[in-house]
């Protein structure tokens, strides 16, 4: 599957049908970053909403690309090897309780809230 920018939307598309969406919000001084891969995703739920302001045909998964069940482990194991690489970090998965009991984790973060 050839994913591609698309130079009037933001997100990931493959042809015209938008397969992930990247979001980015600061509120208070604090950044939130949104990533959004449409897996093996139930696409029914996009006509419920209207979606980055564009119709629910327009977005699609891995599984409706490919016409089969995508594995999950093997999708994370490649994001987190791509992102890696194309930001040069090391990604450690990190649960919430860890960051809590290890605030170093955190690195400049806040202290999450309950």
């Amino acid at each position: 599957m050839k994913a591609e920018h698309n130079e009037r939307q933001t997100g990931v598309w493959v042809g015209e049908k938008k397969v992930a969406s990247i979001g980015v919000a600061i509120k208070s001084w604090v950044t939130y970053h949104g990533f959004a891969l449409n897996v093996n995703t139930d696409l029914s739920y996009f006509s419920k909403i209207k979606p980055c302001g564009l119709e629910s045909s327009t977005f699609t998964s891995m599984q409706a690309l490919t016409g089969r069940s995508i594995d999950m482990d093997e999708v994370k194991a490649k994001v987190k090897r791509h992102f890696s690489d194309v930001f040069l970090r090391r990604l450690l998965m990190v649960d919430y309780e860890q960051m809590k009991i290890e605030p170093q984790l955190r690195g400049n973060y806040p202290e999450p809230q309950t």
